[in-house]
């Protein structure tokens, strides 16, 4: 999912279900932060790989719009990233590093920097 949407650790592990437009393709981020550390809000763009993503956990897990989306991974993850990195044999690749792949992606399709940056919330 962060990987398709440049989604921070804190913003993925945080969204419910009720901030997902299924009908727009977006998440709705209330409570983010900018580069400065201010809150602000800002709407995440879902491709088709994270729509489908969101699509496929909505089917295989009962929840009311107030619930997390991925209760299970809350802020442990840690446990079975750091393990999967090494296991794949990948150094020095953290959560964050998916942000700078994500950005990369969109530069590499054309995507100008101002876009990108409104995307990442910049």
């Amino acid at each position: 999912m962060s990987i398709f949407t440049g989604m921070r650790w804190s913003e993925q592990f945080q969204m419910k279900w009720s901030q997902v437009d299924f009908k727009r393709k977006v998440v709705h981020l209330s409570e983010t932060k900018d580069p400065k550390g201010r809150v602000i809000t800002r709407n995440v763009p879902l491709n088709s790989v994270a729509f489908a993503a969101i699509q496929e956990q909505e089917q295989l897990v009962a929840h009311k719009p107030t619930d997390l989306m991925f209760p299970d991974a809350g802020w442990y993850c840690r446990f079975w990233f750091i393990p999967a990195m090494k296991s794949a044999g990948v150094d020095d690749y953290t959560w964050h590093s998916k942000r700078h792949t994500f950005c990369s992606w969109l530069a590499i399709e054309g995507v100008s920097l101002k876009e990108i940056q409104e995307i990442m919330g910049a």
